[in-house]
């Protein structure tokens, strides 16, 4: 909690020289025979501070303003002005004692208010870290928001208190004294009175207990003339009876559609494993499918190539006998694959091969590929058809919800042979 410190307290007119008492940082004492103005002094502060009028004196004469000089917690000085004639107070950021000749950097309204910080009294609660604070106010925990005039009385102490036999603090009006001694709780502990609830007053407690009363007395009247058309309790008995061994037949057949209702779900569960284990099949297999499709093509350039290379070997000589088209040897200079019958080189050979190996390879994918396009047809028919299934089942455990939903009305026409 923050401090507020008086520096000094000016008035000023426009025909007089501006009067002025400064205030010690610690202890000032002002002195003097009675009806001097001692007094008066404390009576300018608190009408600075809010106060609804300024007492006359002979001495006031000639002064139009008075300025009341304060440090804020903050060290900051500023000057607070207000006619004596009364109205809103001047707010000057500036230590000022002289008549002011620039306009105040802000305006307060001299009376407090909840709904609006642009008082002197919000302005200050602010400074010092009080302001929003609610102090109880009567018996009834009624709350209501501090005002820095609670605190202007434990500041400014008059003659008059001073010589008062109630104890420091209190006013001595009843009236005030729950909202007095919240104040001081709320200065020793700082702590206010938010959290407290309010309790209702007598008038409004018995208000509440007439309304409870009037709406007890207009349910009774109400079951009151809805008991009228009630059968007789030897009636009611019978059509209990009845109603006993209905629900119990009801909750057979419930008891049997629950059961059934269980093994369709069962089933779906099946299904849908089953579906899932088919799909990943399905996804594996078309993966498959087009990985052998690239090797089959990758198979068939190879023949290409090795069809073209055939080819061009015979159309360039490269498998006749005759001087090597590779090095220039003569015939009897070279190495011949008696393997070939005189009609090719090993070359030739190699070629021929290579050409039988991947055209076997290219064989048995196909049968492959055919084998697994096949088993392709085989998972689509099954998803399709577990797909089929799963709907039916999803149908029929439907229609056993909406058998056993309860709906106005059916519990009367529902009958046990029908929900067979």
């Amino acid at each position: 909690m923050g401090r507020l410190k008086l520096s000094h307290l000016t008035l000023t007119g426009t025909n007089a020289a501006p009067a002025s008492v400064d205030f010690s940082p610690h202890v000032t004492v002002i002195h003097g025979p009675s009806d001097t103005g001692k007094s008066f002094i404390v009576d300018a502060i608190d009408f600075v501070l809010g106060a609804k009028e300024l007492k006359e004196i002979p001495e006031r004469a000639g002064y139009s303003r008075v300025l009341l000089g304060i440090e804020l917690p903050t060290g900051e000085p500023i000057t607070l002005a207000r006619s004596v004639d009364g109205g809103g107070i001047s707010l000057y950021r500036a230590d000022i004692r002289v008549a002011p000749s620039s306009p105040a950097d802000d305006t307060l309204a001299a009376k407090h208010s909840a709904a609006n910080t642009k008082n002197v009294s919000r302005f200050l609660l602010d400074q010092v870290g009080l302001d929003e604070k609610q102090v109880r106010k009567n018996a009834r925990n009624e709350t209501h928001m501090l005002s820095f005039r609670d605190l202007t009385r434990l500041c400014l102490i008059g003659e008059t208190e001073m010589q008062a036999e109630e104890a420091p603090g209190l006013s001595g009006n009843p009236v005030n004294k729950t909202k007095e001694v919240s104040v001081l709780k709320l200065l020793l502990s700082g702590e206010d009175d938010s959290a407290l609830t309010a309790v209702p007053s007598a008038q409004e407690q018995k208000r509440l207990r007439g309304a409870r009363q009037e709406v007890v007395e207009r349910m009774l009247g109400q079951l009151e003339s809805q008991l009228q058309d009630v059968a007789e309790p030897a009636v009611l008995t019978s059509q209990l009876g009845r109603l006993s061994r209905t629900i119990d037949e009801y909750s057979t057949v419930i008891g049997s559609l629950t059961e059934q209702r269980g093994q369709l779900l069962q089933q779906h569960n099946r299904i849908q494993s089953a579906d899932s284990a088919l799909r990943s099949e399905y996804s594996d297999a078309t993966a498959l499918r087009q990985r052998f499709a690239l090797l089959q093509k990758q198979y068939e350039s190879d023949l290409a190539r090795l069809g073209m290379i055939r080819e061009a070997g015979s159309l360039l000589g490269y498998f006749r006998r005759g001087t090597c088209v590779f090095c220039g040897a003569e015939p009897s200079s070279q190495h011949h694959n008696m393997d070939c019958g005189e009609d090719t080189t090993s070359f030739g050979v190699s070629v021929d091969s290579e050409t039988r190996k991947t055209r076997g390879l290219l064989d048995d994918l196909r049968v492959t590929i055919e084998s697994l396009d096949a088993r392709i047809e085989v998972l689509r028919a099954s998803i399709r058809k577990t797909r089929r299934d799963a709907f039916v089942l999803q149908k029929s455990i439907g229609e056993l919800d909406a058998t056993m939903t309860p709906r106005r009305g059916t519990f009367v026409i529902f009958s046990p042979s029908a929900a067979r």
